[in-house]
């Protein structure tokens, strides 16, 4: 047994075909701009794409920049 996780959902659309491919995922419910996880496998292919949402929440690109100045003043 192989486990893959993909982010690219494009890809499902090609491995759909494959009789020994089983997609799973755990679903995400958005509380307005808060991301709930429900921890339980669900069969199919999820299109959520909160990943900038989880991004920006957490403030990633700021820490990223401020990372960078840093460096640059060093």
């Amino acid at each position: 047994m192989f486990i893959i996780s993909l982010h690219i959902v494009e890809a499902a659309e090609e491995l759909q075909q494959k009789s020994n491919v089983d997609f799973l995922y755990l679903p995400t419910i958005m509380n307005r701009t808060v991301p709930e996880y429900t921890y339980t496998l669900k069969k199919g292919v999820t299109d959520d794409r909160h990943g900038m949402i989880i991004i920006n929440n957490e403030k990633i690109l700021d820490i990223l920049k401020n990372g960078l100045k840093q460096k640059i003043k060093a």
